[in-house]
């Protein structure tokens, strides 16, 4: 029987588990479709992104984004550290946004005083799931420290958006981010900063061939993609059984 799985490296490294099993079938690994038409640009309430970043202060502001559930194995914790440490030398203004909530919010906030960048960074809360793009559009590049990934859904969608993706360095996040293609990787809270200087700086054409680079990248992931492939599992399991 024909089996189709999520592409990733842990489904890569199931599919070659599974042969360790004695499976010898041909086993299909596909990428889960995800609807990526509702973060294009053009999609978008500009005026109410404009409302929104003038109201809370975001205006002339460099905006650094971390979306999504706030919790201990998220490590958002070293981001906000090496946030702190990049402001130490900042050449131009910035503001972090926190969008999400979880069990770790209030340590996080607590932390986020006793590093003194409480001016800077803004805790919006749990939105609702139509509001999640809106939230790439507001931002300039999407950040996260999180090695507990699977897929990287959120890193697909910020790059669907056309953002920068900033990534702590993990295995599991390789299908998506190529390092200085189409994404970057940091390592630790002291290179974050290092990263996010060397993304502000980058020049225009650079930055359009690492977002064009991101988005046929992350086509792959697409629901059309997805449909394609699965009609094509099942065509060749009907001429091979029936």
């Amino acid at each position: 029987r024909l089996r189709a799985l999520p592409v990733s490296p842990p489904a890569i490294r199931l599919k070659a588990r599974i042969r360790t099993y004695g499976v010898d079938r041909y086993v299909n690994v596909i990428p889960t479709g995800i609807d990526f038409s509702k973060f294009k640009k053009e999609n978008q309430d500009w005026a109410a992104i404009a409302e929104f970043k003038t109201s809370h202060g975001l205006d002339n502001h460099f905006v650094i984004l971390s979306l999504g559930r706030v919790a201990k194995e998220k490590s958002l914790d070293i981001c906000l550290k090496g946030y702190a440490h990049f402001l130490k030398t900042a050449s131009f203004p910035s503001k972090f946004v926190v969008v999400g909530d979880g069990p770790a919010r209030m340590e996080l906030e607590t932390l986020v005083d006793e590093l003194g960048i409480r001016d800077h960074v803004l805790f919006i809360g749990a939105v609702p799931g139509e509001k999640v793009p809106f939230f790439y559009h507001v931002s300039d590049i999407f950040v996260s420290a999180s090695v507990t990934e699977t897929q990287g859904l959120t890193f697909m969608e910020a790059m669907a958006s056309r953002h920068i993706v900033l990534a702590r360095f993990d295995e599991n996040l390789s299908g998506v981010i190529s390092n200085n293609e189409t994404g970057f990787f940091f390592t630790n809270e002291h290179d974050f900063g290092e990263k996010v200087e060397r993304i502000h700086r980058l020049e225009s054409e650079k930055k359009e061939s690492l977002l064009n680079a991101a988005m046929e990248k992350v086509d792959v992931f697409s629901i059309e993609r997805f449909y394609e492939n699965i009609m094509e599992v099942y065509h060749r399991a009907v001429r091979q059984y029936w």
